[in-house]
C-alpha cells in the first residue's frame, strides 16, 4: 500500500474517532455505527463480512457465530470501506489482515486496525505485546499481531504525536489513558 493510502485509512480513523467521541478502548462500534447511520446485520454466509448501500443506507453484513473480537475487527474493516468509498466499486474479501492482501483490503485493514487500537493510546499505555492490545481493544490475535507489527516500527522511530489529528484524538483519551495507566 502506497503512503497516500497508508495515510487517508489512517486519517479517516481518526476522524471518526474525534467525531463519534469515542474516548476509550475498547472502541465502541455500536456507537460509531450509530454516529455514521450504519445498520449491521448477521446472517449465514461463507464470508466474514461484507457491505453494501441498500436504499440509500450503507448495511454491514457479518457472518452468524463470528467470534466477538473477530465481528468486531471485521466491521472496522467494513466501515473502513464505506467510509474510503469501496463499496460497489471492487470486490471485497474480508479475513484476517496479510501483506498479499490487494491494495484495497489492505487499505480497510489499516482503517480497522487504527480505528480499534489507536497508536497514540497503546503508546501512552506503554502496550509492547499484541496480547496486551488484545484484551485493551478486545479484537482477535491475529489483528493484535498485525497492529503489534505497525506498533513496533512506530515506537523503533519513535513516531507518535505527529500531527494535529493525533493530537487531538490523544487528547480525547487523556482521561481513559490516566485511569488505564494506574492498573496495567
Amino acid at each position: 500500500m502506497d503512503y497516500y493510502t497508508y495515510q487517508k485509512s489512517r486519517n479517516a480513523a481518526w476522524h471518526i474517532l474525534l467525531d463519534a467521541g469515542i474516548d476509550r478502548l475498547p472502541v465502541d462500534l455500536k456507537k460509531i455505527c450509530r454516529h455514521l447511520r450504519i445498520s449491521v446485520k448477521c446472517y449465514d454466509q461463507d464470508a466474514d463480512g461484507s457491505s453494501q448501500i441498500i436504499n440509500g443506507s450503507p448495511v454491514i453484513i457479518i457472518r452468524n457465530g463470528l467470534f466477538r473480537p473477530r465481528a468486531r475487527f471485521t466491521i472496522a474493516h467494513e466501515i473502513g470501506h464505506i467510509l474510503l468509498g469501496h463499496v460497489g466499486m471492487y470486490r471485497l474479501v474480508n479475513r484476517e489482515p496479510s501483506p498479499s492482501d490487494n491494495p484495497i483490503e489492505q487499505a480497510a485493514n489499516a482503517f480497522a486496525a487504527r480505528l480499534l487500537a489507536p497508536s497514540c493510546v497503546l503508546w501512552a499505555l506503554e502496550v509492547h505485546t499484541h496480547e496486551q492490545i488484545m484484551r485493551l481493544c478486545d479484537i482477535s490475535q491475529a489483528a493484535a499481531e498485525y497492529r503489534m507489527e505497525r506498533m513496533n516500527l512506530l515506537y523503533k522511530r519513535n513516531r507518535f504525536l505527529t500531527s494535529d489529528l493525533e493530537r487531538q484524538v490523544f487528547r480525547n483519551f487523556q482521561a481513559y489513558i490516566r485511569e488505564t495507566r494506574d492498573i496495567l
